[in-house]
């Protein structure tokens, strides 16, 4: 990824507002949507972009509006305040939506809760096991990875 000078991708408090008001001006036209995000187009964003949010050390949260600026889709970053309302400074950070440069990996991870229930008698006693077949869990990756 190309680094960005974060003064380049800086947008006045008014400007922010007009791209915002044209997202929503054109969120009822789907075609219009369709040509504005293809789908292997993505949000790169910078450390710059990062730097700049990390300056609002008394402030966490963050939030993203959708807008349109140049007949492109952008994605502005607006500091918020511990009531959660969007904190108001000159301008804003942004950044278009891009061609995707290489592949994304994506992960997907699953995890299973493994259930065995057993009865113990009131002299501690084991007195019936149920199966390991009779627990409720999605059986078929499970016993893919193990040995029973």
């Amino acid at each position: 990824m190309s680094t960005l000078n974060i003064v380049d991708y800086m947008l006045p408090v008014e400007e922010c507002r007009a791209a915002s008001n044209q997202w929503k001006a054109c969120l009822s036209d789907f075609s219009k949507i369709q040509k504005l995000i293809p789908t292997n187009y993505v949000f790169n964003i910078s450390r710059e972009h990062l730097e700049w949010m990390k300056g609002f050390k008394d402030y966490k949260d963050f939030c993203a509006a959708v807008g349109i600026y140049r007949d492109r889709l952008i994605l502005i970053f607006y500091p918020m305040n511990n009531d959660g309302v969007k904190i108001d400074v000159k301008e804003y950070p942004y950044s278009f939506l891009t061609e995707l440069e290489k592949d994304l990996r994506l992960q997907e991870i699953q995890e299973y809760t493994l259930i065995r229930n057993a009865v113990l008698s009131k002299d501690l006693e084991s007195m019936e096991k149920i199966p390991i077949w009779d627990c409720l869990f999605p059986i078929h990756p499970f016993l893919n990875r193990t040995k029973l």
